[in-house]
C-alpha cells in the first residue's frame, strides 16, 4: 500500500466539496493509494508537457462535473 501525502492547497480545495464530491475524490484516492503507480486508465494518465519528471493526472468523475488531480511517484 502507499502512501498519499496532500498540500496545503489541495487539502483547502478538498474542504471545500460538497460531500458527494468529497466521496468520489476520496474513493479515487484510496484505489489510487492500492495500485500506486500501475494506476492506468481511465483512472490515471501520464501528464504531459510538464516540467517536473513522473507527474500524472487522476482522473475523478462525480455529479458535479469531472475533478483532476495532478500526483507523482
Amino acid at each position: 500500500m502507499w502512501t498519499i501525502k496532500t498540500t496545503d492547497r489541495f487539502d483547502h480545495w478538498y474542504s471545500s466539496l460538497n460531500d458527494t464530491d468529497r466521496a468520489c475524490v476520496l474513493a479515487a484516492l484510496l484505489v489510487l493509494r492500492e495500485k500506486g503507480p500501475g494506476l492506468s486508465r481511465p483512472y490515471a494518465d501520464t501528464l504531459r508537457g510538464s516540467r517536473y519528471s513522473n507527474m500524472k493526472e487522476l482522473r475523478i468523475q462525480s455529479r458535479g462535473g469531472a475533478h483532476t488531480g495532478i500526483f507523482r511517484f
